[in-house]
């Protein structure tokens, strides 16, 4: 049976759900990412700070960094990390400053080696080709209009743009019209590939030899499991990323549990116990909403699936501007006319599920066996 030890951290605060490093101001969304944070924060001095805070507090204590079961082994420390369960206690301003304690999974989310995410490899991909990161554009001023026109002007409106005298003197871009403006964007790096499935679809009415009338249907879709690798890789989430579940408690004893994030239920810790040592598990979020394309006339309308993971921490993954939801599919949107009104309805939410079983069939054997994955942090799991 596992024990816990209560370890007080003079250094960890809660500040607005995250944890917060008093030695450089960093805000991370939990203990194990704010201790990963100390160890390799040789460059910013965070490490040599906690260091000093240690021997200043406790003289006959040989400070090391705080020891987790993610973390790489420190070469430099002869005694290896305790293998026993942990809880730390740490502020927390929205509990109205009570204190908070954290109880880690033991023997998650094993470090397999390290790789490179798919960022480093468009990266380097640019290095070798002489190419600035913000390729292919010329320079910073460049992509900063492009990205102004994407967001907030229409078509005809950056057509009209890119023509004026004005605009050329002033800007002098590379783009001299929308669509070279739009080629340009084209060129960007757009992630896992889109393809098009056709569903058909036999009905029940008969066409003039008595054959069921068939409709065929377009399902674009992409690969569910590189879109989840595209997310837990990504460099912008590193310090808001986890990957092992953990109890909170509102008492130092351990009989009053809190949740916030998913990674603090029950569900997480239960599933890890089922599975091998070293595992990591990666929650999918699936969102999907008809949506009109045209509020002037016609019926046109889009069917939009999009995909997030519980990993990133919720104040992140919910805010637009951090991309934390990727789109992973377009479900067809059929009038299904070969079908007579009574069983009309039954026949769409029939192609409804066919869709969807096509479109997250790879995540089936991703869950099953498992995939190795290069995560944020820069290490595989």
């Amino acid at each position: 049976m596992s024990t816990r030890k209560l370890v007080l951290k003079h250094n960890a605060t809660r500040i607005r759900g995250q944890h917060h490093c008093n030695h450089c101001g960093k805000d991370l969304p939990t203990a194990a990412g704010l201790k990963r944070h100390i160890t390799s924060s040789k460059t910013s001095g965070c490490r040599d700070q906690w260091e000093r805070e240690v021997l200043r507090r406790e003289p006959t204590k040989s400070p090391s960094p705080p020891a987790t079961d993610n973390d790489p082994p420190d070469q430099s420390t002869p005694e290896p990390p305790s293998k026993r369960a942990w809880v730390e206690e740490v502020e927390d301003e929205e509990a109205g400053g009570c204190h908070r304690w954290a109880q880690e999974f033991e023997g998650a989310a094993e470090e397999l080696g390290e790789g490179k995410t798919l960022f480093e490899e468009i990266r380097e991909s640019q290095e070798a080709m002489c190419e600035p990161p913000i390729a292919p554009f010329l320079d910073e001023e460049e992509w900063d209009l492009a990205r102004w026109l994407i967001k907030n002007v229409t078509q005809t409106a950056t057509e009209e743009f890119l023509k004026m005298k004005g605009t050329r003197a002033l800007y002098h871009p590379s783009y001299k019209s929308n669509y070279t403006f739009l080629n340009k964007v084209d060129q960007l790096p757009t992630g896992p590939k889109w393809k098009c499935k056709i569903i058909q679809t036999a009905g029940e009415l008969l066409d003039e030899d008595g054959d069921p009338i068939i409709e065929e249907h377009e399902l674009w879709i992409r690969d569910p499991v590189e879109c989840v690798r595209e997310l837990i890789g990504n460099p912008a989430f590193r310090e808001y990323m986890v990957y092992a579940p953990e109890k909170t408690y509102a008492d130092k004893h351990g009989q009053s549990r809190r949740y916030d994030e998913m990674w603090t239920g029950d569900w997480w810790w239960k599933t890890q116990m089922r599975l091998p040592p070293g595992a990591t598990i990666s929650p999918v979020i699936l969102a999907s909403d008809k949506t009109r394309l045209s509020q002037f006339g016609g019926d046109k309308q889009a069917w939009p699936v999009c995909l997030t993971i519980r990993n990133i921490s919720k104040d992140i993954r919910r805010q637009p501007s951090s991309h934390g939801t990727v789109l992973i599919g377009y479900l067809p949107v059929a009038k299904l006319l070969n079908f007579p009104e009574s069983t009309r309805s039954n026949a769409q939410y029939r192609l409804y599920h066919q869709s969807m079983r096509t479109l997250l069939q790879p995540l089936v054997k991703a869950g099953t066996d498992g995939i190795e994955m290069t995560c944020a942090d820069g290490f595989i799991r």
